[in-house]
């Protein structure tokens, strides 16, 4: 049976590492049956390996009003290029970590059914593919990253502030998780423990360097360009000091 596969994070479980992978090993992939198509549409700010990223896609107006006839063609897209890949492949796999939480908090609550909707009429099966990290390591990394990223949530917010109030991380596994299985069937579900490795594809800030990149996130009128910039500056800086790689802003 045709099998389509969601790798959906969770955030921080190197789900770019992952994406990379699949798509440097293509011709091994494609040689067992496999396939990781790329989503024609390139979406702004968003990494074209992120090739389930369609599946979780809002679109606004330039009155920050929802377009769900847009989001809705994109779905529509997405879907039928996995069907034409199933006419080659009985393997088809999408990653976005997106996914992970689009459809419990950020107002796309039938994404599940539609998946599911969309497998019964064509005949294959979903499976979902979950990793999950320790919640302690996960706060840490992903404040981290927020930091290091800049000119978004948490961006100029100190750890210290982060902790008292991290609402925007999605630290309670087993309810989304739930959720999921009402749609794809408990025996769908591969869920996986993450366990860090010394991959650097999305390097994070180590030593003092993020604290230097949370400061000079909040300079005024700070522009993408300049930001891009001291981001790169601090990974370098980070890239130099491998001594501080196990660190962790928690204490002991």
């Amino acid at each position: 049976m045709k099998t389509l596969y969601l790798h959906i994070g969770t955030p921080k479980t190197a789900t770019t590492s992952l994406q990379h992978f699949c798509e440097e090993n293509e011709t091994i992939f494609k040689e067992n049956n496999y396939c990781y198509p790329l989503f024609p549409r390139k979406f702004r700010h968003i990494n074209i390996l992120r090739n389930g990223f369609f599946l979780s896609y809002k679109c606004y107006d330039e009155n920050g009003d929802r377009r769900e006839q847009e989001e809705e063609a994109c779905f529509r897209q997405g879907m039928d290029m996995v069907l034409e890949h199933f006419r080659t492949y009985d393997n088809v796999i999408l990653s976005d970590e997106s996914m992970w939480s689009v459809a419990f908090k950020r107002g796309k609550p039938e994404l599940w059914e539609k998946i599911r909707r969309e497998a019964d009429e064509n005949n294959y099966r979903v499976k979902v593919i979950v990793y999950l990290r320790r919640q302690d390591s996960l706060a840490d990394s992903w404040w981290n990253q927020k930091v290091k990223n800049g000119k978004r949530i948490y961006a100029t917010s100190s750890w210290e502030d982060f902790t008292r109030d991290p609402s925007l991380l999605e630290l309670h596994y087993y309810e989304p998780i739930k959720r999921i299985e009402q749609y794809i069937g408990k025996e769908n579900m591969i869920l996986r423990r993450f366990v860090i490795s010394n991959e650097d594809r999305n390097i994070r800030l180590f030593g003092n360097t993020h604290e230097i990149k949370r400061v000079l996130n909040m300079l005024p009128e700070l522009s993408d360009a300049d930001n891009l910039f001291f981001k790169r500056i601090t990974i370098s800086m980070s890239e130099q000091r491998t001594e501080h790689k196990g660190e962790t802003m928690f204490s002991a």
